[in-house]
């Protein structure tokens, strides 16, 4: 539980870190392509998180 947890956080700073870069290199094309590719990991290992028994 403790692990899916902590994945779950990683990939929500990595998905933060590559909007800022994005946005810093001023391509939002590839900026919001990324977005969409970390925010479906993202959602896959929230649910993962709340189908785990406490």
């Amino acid at each position: 539980m403790e692990i899916i947890i902590v994945l779950f956080v990683n990939y929500d700073f990595v998905s933060t870190s590559i909007i800022r870069r994005g946005r810093i290199g001023g391509n939002g094309l590839e900026s919001s392509r990324e977005r969409d590719h970390f925010s479906s990991h993202k959602n896959f290992v929230f649910t993962l998180t709340s189908e785990c028994p406490l």
